[in-house]
């Protein structure tokens, strides 16, 4: 079989003999020229066509800070100017705070106080100040009681464990001589508490210092205690626009034959935000149960 020969590539001599032929390379070359040093690297590179990158000086490092990106807007969340109890009898305690202030409440919290006892002790004294009185007093307001219910909310006092409906602000408004705002946010409705002898302290309702703004919120009790927010509230509740009043604290309208279908369709708007087409009947019904979501509600 014939030898088969191979042509070696056209390359530069000094490329065949580290490459190709390293051993006569080797064999021809001095020990250090057959190291591949920088002055040989250099050689073959030059012979290779192209240039080696020139060396540059070193350069100090500079540190270039960039300037931190500011955004566009700030979004600053706005602090809570309602006090929620922290114990349940929410709504007693919202009007404790409002006769008391919310620092003997926090006071007593950090002392470590059996707010239990204390809530007891405190309602005794308002037991106490119906019972030095006549079933009337209860009847002085601006919700319509009969004497059985006055004895009832007396009795109620110091037998039921909370404050659970809103029949009780009928005794806080005449014992802490206020008129009380209680406001359902949600269905958009509130009920008024006040004592039928009451004057207010400024010509303008809303700048009272004495009137009590509460909401509720699934049964929780809630009191508006900055000034500025309680009186754009009470001024907002005047208008008539956006919340609608109750008529009682058990009876949120009278009966049908007292509205006319455009005073159905104000309300209904006020509470629905629209007022679709319908039959007068519709409209006083769907009132009636939006309504009755506030005044039913239990209070814990």
């Amino acid at each position: 079989m014939s030898k088969t020969t191979f042509k070696q590539p056209d390359v530069p001599d000094f490329i065949q003999k580290i490459f190709l032929n390293q051993k006569n390379f080797l064999g021809t070359q001095q020990n250090e020229e057959a190291m591949l040093t920088k002055s040989v690297f250099r050689n073959i590179v030059s012979k290779l066509n192209f240039d080696l990158p020139t060396p540059q000086p070193a350069q100090e490092s500079v540190f270039v800070q960039e300037e931190s990106k500011k955004p566009d807007f700030l979004i600053v969340e706005k602090k809570s100017t309602r006090f929620q109890p922290q114990h349940n009898d929410s709504l007693y305690w919202c009007m404790f705070v409002h006769a008391n202030g919310e620092a003997l409440y926090q006071t007593k919290i950090h002392l470590k106080t059996n707010m239990t006892n204390l809530l007891m002790s405190e309602k005794k004294q308002m037991s106490d100040f119906f019972n030095k009185n006549d079933n009337k007093i209860l009847k002085n307001t601006n919700q319509k009681i009969t004497l059985t219910t006055a004895v009832e909310l007396k009795s109620d006092l110091m037998t039921k464990p909370y404050m659970m409906n809103y029949s009780a602000l009928i005794s806080c408004c005449l014992y802490f001589k206020c008129p009380i705002y209680a406001v359902n946010e949600k269905t958009k409705t509130y009920i008024l508490f006040q004592p039928n002898d009451y004057v207010s302290d400024n010509e303008n309702i809303a700048e009272d210092p004495n009137a009590v703004v509460l909401y509720s919120e699934k049964g929780r009790i809630s009191l508006e205690t900055d000034a500025e927010e309680k009186k754009k509230m009470i001024t907002t509740l005047i208008e008539g626009n956006k919340y609608f009043k109750l008529e009682q604290y058990d009876k949120p309208l009278l009966a049908i034959s007292n509205y006319k279908t455009e005073d159905l369709q104000n309300i209904y708007s006020i509470l629905f935000d629209e007022c679709p087409k319908m039959k007068k009947p519709e409209y006083y019904d769907k009132i009636v149960e939006r309504c009755s979501v506030h005044i039913l509600e239990k209070l814990i």
